[in-house]
Protein backbone atom coordinates (compact mmCIF):
# COMPACT_ATOMS: atom_id res chain seq x y z
CA UNK A 1 0.00 0.00 0.00
CA UNK A 2 1.26 3.48 -0.84
CA UNK A 3 2.32 5.70 2.07
CA UNK A 4 2.57 9.46 2.44
CA UNK A 5 6.25 9.64 3.32
CA UNK A 6 8.50 12.59 4.08
CA UNK A 7 10.51 11.76 0.97
CA UNK A 8 7.42 11.79 -1.26
CA UNK A 9 6.29 15.13 0.18
CA UNK A 10 9.74 16.64 -0.43
CA UNK A 11 9.93 15.29 -3.98
CA UNK A 12 6.47 16.60 -4.79
CA UNK A 13 7.27 20.02 -3.37
CA UNK A 14 10.52 20.21 -5.34
CA UNK A 15 8.59 19.73 -8.58
CA UNK A 16 6.82 23.05 -8.00
CA UNK A 17 9.97 25.16 -8.10
CA UNK A 18 8.89 27.55 -5.36
CA UNK A 19 10.86 28.91 -2.40
CA UNK A 20 11.80 26.38 0.28
CA UNK A 21 10.34 28.70 2.93
CA UNK A 22 6.91 27.44 1.90
CA UNK A 23 7.69 23.75 2.42
CA UNK A 24 6.28 23.61 5.99
CA UNK A 25 2.96 24.98 4.71
CA UNK A 26 2.92 22.46 1.88
CA UNK A 27 3.75 19.57 4.20
CA UNK A 28 1.08 20.59 6.69
CA UNK A 29 -1.61 20.72 4.00
CA UNK A 30 -0.59 17.37 2.51
CA UNK A 31 -0.59 15.58 5.86
CA UNK A 32 -3.81 17.21 7.02
CA UNK A 33 -5.63 16.24 3.82
CA UNK A 34 -4.26 12.69 3.98
CA UNK A 35 -5.24 12.13 7.61
CA UNK A 36 -8.78 13.35 6.98
CA UNK A 37 -9.20 11.12 3.94
CA UNK A 38 -7.78 8.10 5.72
CA UNK A 39 -10.23 8.55 8.59
CA UNK A 40 -13.19 8.58 6.19
CA UNK A 41 -12.09 5.93 3.68
CA UNK A 42 -8.63 4.37 4.05
CA UNK A 43 -6.64 3.28 1.01
CA UNK A 44 -6.74 -0.41 0.16
CA UNK A 45 -3.79 -2.60 -0.72
CA UNK A 46 -4.86 -2.97 -4.34
CA UNK A 47 -5.66 0.69 -5.03
CA UNK A 48 -3.73 2.22 -7.94
CA UNK A 49 -1.58 5.21 -6.98
CA UNK A 50 -3.63 7.68 -9.03
CA UNK A 51 -6.71 6.72 -6.98
CA UNK A 52 -5.11 6.75 -3.53
CA UNK A 53 -5.53 9.22 -0.73
CA UNK A 54 -1.78 9.74 -0.97
CA UNK A 55 -2.01 10.99 -4.55
CA UNK A 56 -5.07 13.12 -3.88
CA UNK A 57 -3.47 14.71 -0.81
CA UNK A 58 -0.31 15.60 -2.71
CA UNK A 59 -2.26 17.11 -5.60
CA UNK A 60 -4.47 19.01 -3.18
CA UNK A 61 -1.43 20.38 -1.37
CA UNK A 62 0.11 21.45 -4.70
CA UNK A 63 -3.01 23.37 -5.68
CA UNK A 64 -3.16 24.92 -2.24
CA UNK A 65 0.44 26.08 -2.06
CA UNK A 66 0.46 27.52 -5.58
CA UNK A 67 -2.65 29.56 -4.88
CA UNK A 68 -1.42 30.52 -1.40
CA UNK A 69 1.93 31.77 -2.70
CA UNK A 70 0.24 33.64 -5.53
CA UNK A 71 -1.93 35.53 -3.05
CA UNK A 72 1.06 36.36 -0.85
CA UNK A 73 3.00 37.69 -3.83
CA UNK A 74 0.13 40.03 -4.63
CA UNK A 75 0.84 41.60 -1.23
CA UNK A 76 -1.77 39.85 0.90
CA UNK A 77 -1.22 38.76 4.48
CA UNK A 78 -1.01 35.08 5.48
CA UNK A 79 -4.52 35.01 6.91
CA UNK A 80 -6.08 36.33 3.71
CA UNK A 81 -4.01 33.94 1.58
CA UNK A 82 -5.10 30.96 3.66
CA UNK A 83 -8.81 31.86 3.72
CA UNK A 84 -8.88 32.73 0.02
CA UNK A 85 -7.01 29.57 -0.97
CA UNK A 86 -9.19 27.23 1.08
CA UNK A 87 -12.31 28.73 -0.46
CA UNK A 88 -10.88 28.48 -3.95
CA UNK A 89 -9.12 25.09 -3.77
CA UNK A 90 -11.11 23.12 -1.20
CA UNK A 91 -14.59 24.48 -1.83
CA UNK A 92 -14.13 25.41 -5.48
CA UNK A 93 -15.54 28.89 -4.94
CA UNK A 94 -15.29 31.55 -7.63
CA UNK A 95 -12.76 34.35 -7.31
CA UNK A 96 -15.41 36.78 -6.06
CA UNK A 97 -16.81 34.35 -3.49
CA UNK A 98 -13.32 33.37 -2.33
CA UNK A 99 -12.42 37.03 -1.90
CA UNK A 100 -15.57 37.65 0.12
CA UNK A 101 -14.75 34.68 2.38
CA UNK A 102 -11.21 35.95 2.85
CA UNK A 103 -12.53 39.40 3.64
CA UNK A 104 -14.70 37.98 6.41
CA UNK A 105 -11.62 36.35 7.95
CA UNK A 106 -9.98 39.73 8.58
CA UNK A 107 -10.23 40.87 12.20
CA UNK A 108 -10.88 44.58 11.84
CA UNK A 109 -11.87 47.33 9.41
CA UNK A 110 -8.33 48.51 8.68
CA UNK A 111 -7.16 45.03 7.71
CA UNK A 112 -10.25 44.45 5.58
CA UNK A 113 -9.62 47.71 3.73
CA UNK A 114 -5.96 46.97 3.18
CA UNK A 115 -6.53 43.45 1.87
CA UNK A 116 -9.43 44.56 -0.30
CA UNK A 117 -7.28 47.28 -1.84
CA UNK A 118 -4.57 44.73 -2.68
CA UNK A 119 -7.10 42.32 -4.17
CA UNK A 120 -8.93 44.93 -6.25
CA UNK A 121 -5.68 46.47 -7.48
CA UNK A 122 -4.49 43.07 -8.71
CA UNK A 123 -7.61 42.75 -10.88
CA UNK A 124 -7.85 46.27 -12.30
CA UNK A 125 -6.11 49.33 -10.88
CA UNK A 126 -8.59 51.76 -12.46
CA UNK A 127 -9.87 53.90 -9.53
CA UNK A 128 -13.44 53.72 -10.88
CA UNK A 129 -13.30 49.93 -11.04
CA UNK A 130 -11.74 49.60 -7.61
CA UNK A 131 -14.32 51.78 -5.88
CA UNK A 132 -17.23 49.92 -7.44
CA UNK A 133 -15.66 46.48 -6.97
CA UNK A 134 -14.96 47.10 -3.30
CA UNK A 135 -18.58 47.99 -2.66
CA UNK A 136 -19.88 44.94 -4.51
CA UNK A 137 -17.46 42.43 -2.99
CA UNK A 138 -18.05 43.79 0.52
CA UNK A 139 -21.75 43.14 -0.02
CA UNK A 140 -20.96 39.58 -1.09
CA UNK A 141 -22.12 40.02 -4.67
CA UNK A 142 -21.19 36.81 -6.56
CA UNK A 143 -20.68 38.78 -9.78
CA UNK A 144 -18.67 41.65 -8.32
CA UNK A 145 -15.88 41.51 -10.90
CA UNK A 146 -18.20 41.26 -13.89
CA UNK A 147 -20.49 44.04 -12.68
CA UNK A 148 -17.60 46.34 -11.75
CA UNK A 149 -15.99 45.83 -15.16
CA UNK A 150 -19.25 46.69 -16.92
CA UNK A 151 -19.76 49.68 -14.63
CA UNK A 152 -16.28 50.95 -15.47
CA UNK A 153 -16.78 50.59 -19.22
CA UNK A 154 -20.08 52.47 -19.26
CA UNK A 155 -18.75 55.10 -16.85
CA UNK A 156 -15.73 55.86 -19.05
CA UNK A 157 -17.91 55.82 -22.16
CA UNK A 158 -19.98 58.63 -20.63
CA UNK A 159 -16.92 60.63 -19.62
CA UNK A 160 -15.36 60.16 -23.08
CA UNK A 161 -18.52 61.71 -24.54
CA UNK A 162 -17.90 64.80 -22.44
CA UNK A 163 -20.25 63.98 -19.57
CA UNK A 164 -19.39 64.80 -15.97
CA UNK A 165 -18.33 62.16 -13.48
CA UNK A 166 -21.57 62.74 -11.54
CA UNK A 167 -23.59 62.13 -14.69
CA UNK A 168 -21.55 59.01 -15.51
CA UNK A 169 -22.05 57.56 -12.03
CA UNK A 170 -25.81 58.14 -12.14
CA UNK A 171 -26.13 56.86 -15.71
CA UNK A 172 -24.57 53.52 -14.81
CA UNK A 173 -26.61 53.34 -11.60
CA UNK A 174 -29.81 53.89 -13.59
CA UNK A 175 -28.81 51.22 -16.08
CA UNK A 176 -29.08 48.64 -13.30
CA UNK A 177 -32.64 49.44 -12.29
CA UNK A 178 -34.43 51.31 -15.09
CA UNK A 179 -35.27 50.84 -18.76
CA UNK A 180 -32.80 52.37 -21.21
CA UNK A 181 -34.97 55.38 -22.07
CA UNK A 182 -34.68 56.51 -18.44
CA UNK A 183 -30.91 56.49 -18.08
CA UNK A 184 -30.09 59.91 -19.50
CA UNK A 185 -32.98 61.63 -17.72
CA UNK A 186 -32.01 60.09 -14.42
CA UNK A 187 -28.35 60.99 -14.87
CA UNK A 188 -29.17 64.62 -15.67
CA UNK A 189 -31.51 64.87 -12.67
CA UNK A 190 -28.85 63.45 -10.37
CA UNK A 191 -26.14 65.62 -11.87
CA UNK A 192 -28.02 68.89 -11.47
CA UNK A 193 -28.95 67.99 -7.90
CA UNK A 194 -25.30 67.38 -6.99
CA UNK A 195 -24.26 70.62 -8.70
CA UNK A 196 -26.75 72.46 -6.52
CA UNK A 197 -25.33 71.06 -3.31
CA UNK A 198 -27.62 68.09 -2.68
CA UNK A 199 -26.36 65.01 -0.86
CA UNK A 200 -26.00 61.80 -2.87
CA UNK A 201 -29.08 60.26 -1.26
CA UNK A 202 -31.17 63.35 -2.03
CA UNK A 203 -29.85 63.49 -5.59
CA UNK A 204 -30.89 59.86 -6.10
CA UNK A 205 -34.30 60.67 -4.64
CA UNK A 206 -34.71 63.59 -7.04
CA UNK A 207 -33.79 61.34 -9.97
CA UNK A 208 -36.25 58.66 -8.86
CA UNK A 209 -39.04 61.20 -8.41
CA UNK A 210 -38.48 62.74 -11.83
CA UNK A 211 -38.63 59.36 -13.54
CA UNK A 212 -41.79 58.49 -11.64
CA UNK A 213 -43.32 61.74 -12.84
CA UNK A 214 -42.34 61.00 -16.44
CA UNK A 215 -43.85 57.55 -16.12
CA UNK A 216 -47.13 58.87 -14.72
CA UNK A 217 -47.24 61.95 -16.94
CA UNK A 218 -45.18 65.08 -16.30
CA UNK A 219 -48.05 67.44 -17.02
CA UNK A 220 -50.43 65.56 -14.74
CA UNK A 221 -47.79 65.48 -11.98
CA UNK A 222 -46.73 69.15 -12.14
CA UNK A 223 -48.78 70.31 -9.15
CA UNK A 224 -47.61 67.37 -7.06
CA UNK A 225 -44.01 68.06 -8.04
CA UNK A 226 -44.42 71.72 -7.11
CA UNK A 227 -45.57 70.79 -3.61
CA UNK A 228 -42.46 68.67 -3.00
CA UNK A 229 -39.76 70.70 -4.73
CA UNK A 230 -39.46 74.45 -4.23
CA UNK A 231 -36.02 75.30 -5.59
CA UNK A 232 -35.89 77.14 -8.92
CA UNK A 233 -33.34 74.71 -10.40
CA UNK A 234 -35.62 71.79 -9.53
CA UNK A 235 -38.60 73.38 -11.25
CA UNK A 236 -36.58 74.44 -14.29
CA UNK A 237 -35.38 70.89 -14.71
CA UNK A 238 -38.94 69.64 -14.46
CA UNK A 239 -40.03 72.09 -17.15
CA UNK A 240 -37.22 70.72 -19.29
CA UNK A 241 -38.71 67.25 -18.84
CA UNK A 242 -42.10 68.60 -19.86
CA UNK A 243 -40.63 70.12 -23.02
CA UNK A 244 -38.93 66.83 -23.84
CA UNK A 245 -42.18 64.96 -23.27
CA UNK A 246 -43.96 67.14 -25.83
CA UNK A 247 -41.22 66.59 -28.40
CA UNK A 248 -40.94 62.84 -27.78
CA UNK A 249 -44.64 62.01 -27.47
CA UNK A 250 -46.54 64.73 -29.35
CA UNK A 251 -43.73 65.67 -31.74
CA UNK A 252 -44.33 69.31 -30.87
CA UNK A 253 -42.12 71.99 -29.41
CA UNK A 254 -43.48 74.25 -26.69
CA UNK A 255 -43.39 77.98 -27.35
CA UNK A 256 -41.75 80.46 -24.99
CA UNK A 257 -45.22 81.63 -23.94
CA UNK A 258 -46.26 78.08 -23.09
CA UNK A 259 -43.07 77.50 -21.11
CA UNK A 260 -43.62 80.74 -19.18
CA UNK A 261 -47.16 79.63 -18.41
CA UNK A 262 -45.79 76.38 -16.99
CA UNK A 263 -43.40 78.37 -14.78
CA UNK A 264 -46.26 80.49 -13.48
CA UNK A 265 -48.19 77.38 -12.45
CA UNK A 266 -45.49 76.67 -9.86
CA UNK A 267 -46.15 80.01 -8.11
Amino acid sequence: MFQLTEELIKESFAQLGIESDFFPVFEKEARSAYEELQRDEPDEETTEYEDTNVCFSIEQAKKYILCYVRELKKGHCNKWADAYTKSSVYWNYSDDDSAHEALQAMEDYEKKERELEVHANAINNDPVFKKRYKTLISDGNPKANELAEEYTKVYHRCVDRGKSTDYAHAYVYASYIYDKWCWDKYARAYEIAIKNGEKESDAHYFGDYCLDAVDQGVFAMQDEFGKNFKEEWQREFYICLMCEDCEEVDKEKLSEAQIEDLRNRFH
